[in-house]
């Protein structure tokens, strides 16, 4: 069981927590790509995959180009 200030932790809660957890990721993600002065140039939730074990992934990199 999960446990917050003695309380359980509800199922929106923890959907909250995964939302955070997957925009954290995905900026990171595109972070990245950026620093190897890469542009996605559509990026959307399309292209967002998440793995069974939570991952979140960029994907759709076809159009992708250097910037500059």
């Amino acid at each position: 069981r999960m446990f917050s200030r003695g309380g359980r932790i509800g199922a929106r809660e923890i959907e909250q927590q995964r939302a955070s957890i997957d925009v954290l990721q995905s900026a990171r993600a595109v972070s990245a790509l950026h620093e190897a002065a890469l542009l996605h140039r559509d990026l959307g939730p399309s292209a967002l995959l998440v793995t069974p074990g939570g991952r979140v992934l960029v994907a759709g990199l076809a159009l992708a180009r250097l910037a500059g």
